[in-house]
């Protein structure tokens, strides 16, 4: 594993996606929003289940964005999430 941009900041994200917590990533432009995600999916990827998703695309789509997760996690389609135990660590 490589070292991360804010080792200390990231390892903090981890423990709080390992708590079952979900994080919202968000700033300007070149604040290092990928950055961090790259390092979170690298650092976490042993220990939780990761998945990215730009939430742009989905603002007026509920329905894409349970698509878009089920896809992510390797869910079968003809299912909804609704008859679906969904944990996202």
């Amino acid at each position: 594993m490589g070292k991360s941009l804010r080792n200390a900041f990231t390892q903090t994200i981890c423990r709080k996606i390992q708590a079952s917590n979900s994080i919202n990533v968000f700033g300007d432009e070149g604040s290092g929003k990928s950055r961090l995600l790259s390092d979170v999916v690298e650092m976490c990827d042993a220990t939780a289940t990761v998945i990215v998703i730009d939430l742009r695309h989905h603002r007026h789509d509920y329905h894409g964005f349970c698509h878009e997760i089920q896809t992510k996690l390797g869910i079968a389609q003809d299912k909804s999430l609704s008859a679906v135990n969904l944990y996202l660590l």
